[in-house]
């Protein structure tokens, strides 16, 4: 039998795979590691909001691939993933996903961990517990977190799940409207606290603190303050001899030769030309969509329904994290697209069971936190296209350009308790 090219072959170079290509390299494997956008370097990165969150263009893999599509049933016709789930928007080039988040670092709590124990089943529902616990996951929570440089404080955090080391740096500085709304969540007896994000409050491993500058969301750092797999797994594994990064590959298949066993894929390079690699271990890491297509597309005599579907369960129970939010329109300037996206104030009290559920029909619950941004970024374009209108108000022309003009400081989002006035404005306090 032929040798395999690699001991580990990983299709993926974002968060998963650029962790995993770090760690199994350092530990002696010869690793290589996939990924179908190109390379480019943080000097690539300018704070062009038309050309990033508007246009999509480098970050995001939707517009050079052409978006995926799915099907509720055989039956239906085809539709658009993106933008019904937006906040789906998947990588292109080293470091995935990673390159356009916006740094929020939370940790799982506990209870997730035994969710089938701690809520039972729901009707039609799939919850089940996890194989492993809190307890076990925690030291990788930590090394995460000071590898990649994650600021926040959690002797502020109600409710917070034990952790056996501070975060590594401080919390970022809060701006004017974040302070407004935990000044309001204290006035209602809440505890708000900095949310943990992946931007460095603090010079940290060689790379600069982070300038507040407020392309975060939707943006590649233009001087590595916010973290990602690029700048930290990537840049480090790229050192070991024994790792091997392709770019432009895009694979379309995971191969199997044997019964319950892969053994490589196929790839098309930039100019559609096929390759077969092989390796001893296969690891897919290519965003949740794209996961579940290629092992859905790798079909083959010893998979007939796709490699791992043996239950038809790939590709069901797609979990997504919503967001709700509520605009809040003040007579004073909040600034809100003043420094990260993410320097934000949450409180959970209302987070999975740390709190009582009866007759509320829903297990599990959220944070609520603010004062985010009107659009990812809360740049002008994205605001103008993401802005609540108000009664009467089209999405055009000079009545449009003023609201735009008047509000683009005023607004901000989180959670709201709306009053009436005597001359019927709907007043926002936050």
């Amino acid at each position: 039998m032929k040798k395999p090219d690699y001991d580990v072959l990983i299709i993926g170079a974002g968060a998963a795979g650029g962790i995993l290509g770090r760690e199994l390299s350092d530990a002696g494997l010869n690793v290589c590691v996939l990924e179908r956008g190109p390379m480019y370097e943080t000097k690539d990165m300018v704070m062009d909001e038309l050309r990033f969150p508007i246009r999509e263009d480098l970050l995001w893999a939707t517009p050079m691939m052409g978006g995926m599509t799915w099907r509720p049933d055989a039956r239906s016709a085809t539709q658009k993933v993106f933008p019904r789930l937006t906040w789906w928007l998947d990588g292109w080039g080293p470091g995935g996903t990673m390159n356009h988040w916006g740094g929020v670092s939370w940790r799982f709590e506990p209870s997730v961990f035994q969710a089938l124990d701690v809520w039972g089943q729901v009707p039609d529902g799939a919850i089940a517990n996890w194989p492993i616990t809190y307890e076990e996951l925690e030291p990788y929570y930590t090394k995460f977190e000071y590898r990649f440089g994650v600021s926040g404080d959690a002797d502020q955090i109600l409710h917070g799940p034990w952790r056996s080391k501070p975060y590594p740096l401080p919390p970022l500085e809060q701006g004017y409207a974040t302070n407004h709304f935990a000044k309001a969540c204290r006035s209602l007896g809440y505890k708000p606290f900095p949310m943990p994000t992946g931007i460095l409050s603090k010079d940290y491993q060689g790379r600069k603190r982070t300038g507040y500058c407020g392309y975060c969301q939707s943006f590649e750092c233009t001087v590595e303050g916010k973290s990602n797999a690029r700048v930290t797994e990537l840049r480090e594994a790229l050192q070991n001899p024994n790792f091997t990064l392709l770019v432009n590959r895009y694979v379309i298949q995971i191969t199997m030769n044997q019964p319950d066993r892969v053994d490589g894929a196929i790839c098309l390079d930039e100019q559609g030309k096929a390759h077969e690699i092989t390796a001893g271990i296969v690891i897919i890491g290519t965003h949740t969509f794209y996961n579940s297509w290629l092992l859905l597309l790798s079909k083959n005599q010893y998979a007939p329904d796709g490699i791992g579907n043996r239950y038809g369960q790939v590709g069901k129970y797609l979990h997504q994290h919503p967001r709700f939010g509520v605009n809040g329109l003040f007579e004073e300037r909040m600034d809100v697209h003043i420094g990260p996206s993410e320097s934000l104030v949450a409180i959970n009290e209302y987070t999975e069971n740390n709190f009582d559920h009866t007759g509320l029909g829903f297990v599990m619950g959220g944070y609520i936190y603010g004062a985010r941004v009107a659009g990812s970024s809360g740049l002008p374009i994205e605001f103008a296209r993401d802005v609540e209108l108000p009664p009467g108000v089209p999405g055009w022309g000079p009545q449009f350009r003023g609201l735009c003009r008047r509000n683009l400081q005023p607004v901000l989002s989180g959670a709201l308790q709306i009053d009436r006035s005597s001359d019927g404005r709907e007043l926002y306090h936050l």
